[in-house]
């Protein structure tokens, strides 16, 4: 099956989803401002709803941009988002009729955690498919967990980190970059965004890299010295000519 298909029918799906929440926005049976009102939590949910599908559409697009095959493990993953996905009308109303209601609230929050998780499988599934050819890469500015660094690691992938290793309430992303070689290991600066610690809130300027590898240095038990050493080496190594 080719990616194409894949995509027409994950865009139908997705347009579905949408016209679905559109329907839910009532006709009010007034024309003035106050007839508004009682439509305005209604609203404010379907915005919300509307834009989680557009980064969802948007991030699905761009990620099979780069896939050149489709298995039975990436169709079956892309239905698991998609199930997801097509739960976000339904949450969505409820959470709108009921006035953002803590039970409907909590089960939007459980609809969005779903597809955030099947998000990842998808990636994993591709990232996979695609490794059993001649795969380089790199996983720029790794925020993810354990198991996608180890599978990324799996597949002759580098992970890359920036600030956000610094950041104090970051311990779980410092456990993850604690476990990645050296020889895979790279950093980066993301400017102008995600500043580092003592920076936070700033412009990201590339010296401030230099906070980067000094907390690698520490998870790994090296001197900074070290790290910019390998880091350097690794850039050639994948970015070689």
């Amino acid at each position: 099956m080719s990616k194409e298909r894949l995509l027409a029918f994950s865009d139908g799906v997705i347009a579905v989803l949408i016209t679905i929440m559109v329907l839910e926005l009532k006709v009010p049976h007034g024309s003035d401002w106050a007839a508004l009102a009682p439509l305005v939590p209604v609203f404010l949910t379907y915005v919300l709803s509307y834009i989680v599908i557009g980064i969802y559409w948007n991030n699905h697009h761009h990620m099979f941009q780069l896939c050149h095959r489709i298995n039975g493990q990436i169709l079956w993953a892309n239905l698991h988002l998609l199930f997801w996905l097509s739960l976000i009308p339904f949450t969505t109303g409820w959470m709108g009729e009921n006035h953002f209601g803590a039970l409907p609230t909590a089960a939007y929050g459980v609809v969005l955690v779903g597809a955030a998780l099947s998000y990842t499988l998808l990636q994993t599934a591709i990232l996979k498919e695609e490794g059993r050819g001649d795969l380089r890469g790199v996983l720029h500015c790794f925020t993810g967990d354990t198991a996608l660094a180890r599978a990324g690691l799996d597949l002759g992938l580098y992970l890359s980190f920036a600030g956000i290793v610094t950041f104090p309430k970051a311990g779980a992303l410092r456990d993850t970059a604690r476990i990645v070689p050296l020889d895979r290991l790279l950093v980066e600066t993301d400017s102008p965004y995600l500043a580092p610690t003592p920076y936070r809130g700033k412009r990201n300027e590339p010296a401030y890299v230099a906070r980067v590898v000094a907390t690698l240095a520490e998870l790994h038990g090296v001197e900074a010295g070290d790290i910019a050493r390998v880091t350097a080496a690794n850039f050639h190594s994948l970015f070689r000519p």
